[in-house]
């Protein structure tokens, strides 16, 4: 599960949480580039992990909504 909690004046802050053991879980958009805090990291169940992306680390500015419609989430699990 992952939510877009704001999209603060310099950072956007997302909250990823997950349920059971999740390997190598990776963020990334559909059709925008940006660089994330952190990006393929594991995840024990019943954790959350928080991740940011400086605005300034956008392709071009967005809303919450915006980076919400685009944002994709996958683990070793989708594969």
């Amino acid at each position: 599960m992952m939510i877009i909690e704001k999209a603060l004046k310099l950072t956007v802050r997302l909250t990823v949480k997950s349920k059971a053991y999740a390997r190598f879980v990776g963020l990334d958009f559909k059709e925008r580039d940006a660089i994330f805090s952190d990006n393929y990291f594991d995840m024990s169940g019943g954790t959350t992990r928080t991740i940011t992306i400086a605005k300034k680390d956008l392709d071009k500015p967005a809303t919450a909504e915006e980076l919400r419609a685009q944002l994709t989430l996958r683990s070793v699990f989708d594969i």
